[in-house]
């Protein structure tokens, strides 16, 4: 969560005694941080450990943020800056640098100033977010325009995040004291984190069936990742998931580390690593490589032509091709052209084939599967076209489009291959909770259907699936 200071508190909240809370304003971003009324004795001392005089006059927390304190002091100081702060926080003493941001005499005759934490280290970022995002007055003022005109909606929306988001929270702050103390084993953190994962997802998925409006609940899921994010975006690969770096989900990046599935993280996020790569859709993206991988080969084994041309759509790493080149030993001649509009992804695929034996041919370009019609001549005549990582995200209209036109590429008797996650057998909740991952639903017959009204004529059709059965293969052979 980003977090603003205003240079100047608006004082007629400061002065209202019945008033929990102080919203600051900051006039570059539009962005808002709430703080949370405290009443805590503070020492405030200058860089060099030097303890301030002033202190002498009744120096008061009033509000806390993520980003900094508000102090009162009963006449005008002068506070250095910037100045060490100690207080204590759930019976803990802390310690921290800050800048002194804004500071004013009000009407009540007391001397306010805001200072802006620097430099957090691990230990109080821990302990400042588990008493905000613990306290129901942060959780309600977070939530508060998550409501409906039904109020029992509106009420069930609340529950989850004071109920359900908090306990799912505390669970997240003891386990990970439990990893910090060596208190339990490895083996049964995982398996506590595994079923608490689990079960706030489905908490989630509970409440979207009975929310029924897709704004609203987007907009649930992100105060969700909001509040929760401290913990499991710890884990390098559910941040890399959820951030998108290279503009869409699925990267190749994200990609090679499911293909890997080796954690990456430490402290607790080793543990979301390890439930994001043990999740039901990793393992079938794994099983998915490995499938295209067999159906590559038997293709290959089976057909009678001294020279093969295989397109490869949205190639990313191209994993697949590179963990089956030591196992093609054919006296034929194979051209792989590997297609993908992130350049990235196509110099990562570049660097890994490098060297490759006499009869194996393998072409990159660059370009986006919308815009692929403009490159037929150097796409035609096409004995195998596959893609499986691509159909999952394109609407309807959109995919009929492409299938209509890759099957246009291919030989007589050539195979053009989708991949494609089932609706029927997957719902894909921690990433989409977790991850904001989401995927088109689908299921077999929904497929087959948008491959008959594409406008191809002349092929069959064959059904295979990867070992976990989460995702299928649509197989489409044309007729001669």
């Amino acid at each position: 969560m980003e977090i603003t200071v205003q240079t100047e508190p608006p004082s007629e909240i400061l002065q209202d005694e019945n008033c929990k809370t102080v919203m600051n304003y900051n006039q570059d971003n539009k962005r808002f941080s709430y703080r949370i009324k405290i009443n805590s004795p503070i020492t405030l001392k200058t860089k060099s450990f030097a303890e301030i005089p002033s202190q002498s006059q009744n120096a008061q927390t009033i509000n806390l943020s993520e980003g900094g304190i508000g102090i009162s002091f009963d006449a005008e100081v002068k506070l250095p800056s910037p100045l060490l702060i100690e207080f204590s926080l759930m019976n803990t003493p802390l310690q921290f640098q800050g800048e002194v941001r804004w500071n004013k005499i009000f009407d009540d005759g007391k001397y306010y100033c805001g200072v802006h934490f620097l430099d957090k280290d691990e230990q109080q970022e821990d302990i400042l977010k588990r008493f905000l995002f613990t306290n129901n007055e942060y959780i309600l003022n977070l939530i508060k325009d998550l409501k409906t005109e039904d109020r029992d909606v509106s009420g069930k929306i609340e529950s989850f995040f004071r109920k359900d988001v908090k306990w799912f929270i505390e669970d997240l702050i003891d386990l990970e004291q439990h990893i910090k103390n060596k208190s339990m084993s490895e083996e049964s953190i995982q398996e506590r984190l595994n079923i608490i994962n689990d079960k706030i997802v489905k908490k989630g998925d509970a409440l979207e069936e009975i929310v029924k409006n897709n704004l609203l609940i987007k907009e649930i899921k992100k105060e969700f990742r909001s509040l929760v994010g401290h913990w499991v975006y710890k884990s390098k690969i559910m941040e890399r998931a959820l951030k998108k770096s290279y503009g869409y989900p699925g990267d190749y990046n994200l990609l090679e580390t499911i293909y890997n599935n080796q954690t990456i993280s430490e402290s607790i996020g080793i543990y979301h690593d390890r439930y994001f790569l043990d999740n039901p859709y990793a393992i079938a993206v794994r099983n998915r490589k490995n499938k295209m991988k067999n159906l590559l080969m038997t293709f290959m084994e089976e057909t009678a032509l001294p020279s093969i041309n295989i397109l490869n759509i949205a190639c990313g790493s191209c994993r697949e091709i590179r963990e089956l080149l030591p196992d093609i030993h054919l006296k034929k001649k194979l051209k792989f052209t590997c297609l993908d509009f992130d350049e990235k992804a196509i110099n990562y695929s570049k660097e890994r084939f490098k060297t490759l034996p006499e009869d194996l041919e393998i072409k990159f370009l660059k370009e986006s599967v919308l815009k692929l019609s403009k490159h037929q001549e150097v796409l035609n005549e096409q004995n195998l076209i596959y893609s499986i990582g691509l159909a999952d995200y394109l609407p309807d209209r959109v995919l009929k489009k492409i299938i209509f036109f890759i099957y246009s590429l291919l030989y007589p008797s050539g195979r053009f291959i989708i991949a494609h996650k089932d609706k029927d057998k997957y719902k894909p909740l921690p990433p989409d909770w977790f991850c904001d991952w989401t995927f088109e639903p689908r299921n077999v017959n929904a497929l087959v259907k948008l491959v008959k009204d594409s406008g191809i004529a002349n092929f069959t059709i064959n059904v295979d699936w990867e070992n976990s059965n989460k995702i299928f293969f649509l197989i489409m052979t044309k007729m001669s």
